[in-house]
């Protein structure tokens, strides 16, 4: 694996470990300090450009993204954008691309999408974005990419 210059990061099913479970906790604020999240990965990022693009609702943001801040600091966001429009995952992450990240001048050949949805998968492959749901495989194809 050709080191990626940008990770796409996906949050539920892929950095939430126990999103089965999980998702089904209220309110979203109790939700947040519960979930699991995958260590390994965000260990495995350490160094990538990463942006986290979700079809969790807008309204849940300031939550998620503080809970990310308290529970795993260690994961460096620079980006993180959220569904705002209630949209299925594919059509709110194509939107994300469409509106933030490749207007930003970040080409899909530099990105790598770390992504559970296998229909946002092929949206991200019919933009020329590699991507591959969550493994320990691919975790340690990530820590092993040369720099």
């Amino acid at each position: 694996m050709t080191r990626p210059q940008i990770i796409l990061l996906d949050l539920n099913y892929t950095l939430i470990a126990d999103q089965e479970v999980s998702r089904w906790i209220r309110p979203i604020e109790r939700r947040v300090e519960l979930e699991q999240y995958r260590l390994d990965l965000v260990e495995a990022l350490a160094g990538y450009r990463v942006f986290l693009l979700t079809a969790r609702p807008e309204r849940q943001k300031a939550a998620t993204l503080a809970a990310i801040g308290r529970r795993i600091p260690e994961l460096v966001l620079e980006g993180a954008y959220f569904n705002v429009r209630d949209e299925d995952p594919p059509t709110a992450k194509l939107r994300m691309m469409r509106d933030f990240i490749l207007p930003a001048g970040v080409g899909p050949a530099v990105c790598f999408a770390v992504e559970s949805n296998p229909r946002t998968r092929k949206m991200y492959a019919a933009l020329g974005v590699a991507s591959a749901p969550y493994s320990a495989r691919l975790v340690e194809r990530l820590r092993s990419a040369p720099t």
